[in-house]
């Protein structure tokens, strides 16, 4: 079943870092993706397409992540929701990702 926005976004769980490291952004960057209530069709599809953490996916472009399979327009809503509530977004440089 498809799922509004809202829906979406309220369905992704509040962020709780980790106690690693003292670098809050660096945390975040290697959080697992399963910490944020992602969907487990968008959880498969990127694992299957080697991401598995937020700084794997702010690497990735929309058209990266549109190409892996199984990923379809509701996963990229699902993400862009995401990254746009941790001020992060598709396509970044590694050289400009905190760590």
């Amino acid at each position: 079943a498809m799922r509004s926005m809202a829906d979406i976004v309220g369905a992704i769980a509040p962020h709780e870092p980790s106690s690693a490291g003292d670098n809050p952004a660096g945390r975040l960057m290697t959080e697992k993706l399963e910490t944020f209530g992602l969907s487990n069709r968008t959880i498969n599809s990127l694992g299957r397409g080697n991401v598995f953490c937020i700084y794997d996916l702010v690497l990735e472009t929309s058209s990266s992540l549109m190409a892996m399979k199984g990923f379809g327009a509701g996963c990229l809503s699902e993400v862009e929701a995401l990254l746009d509530k941790l001020s992060l977004s598709l396509g970044m440089e590694s050289k400009d990702v905190d760590l």
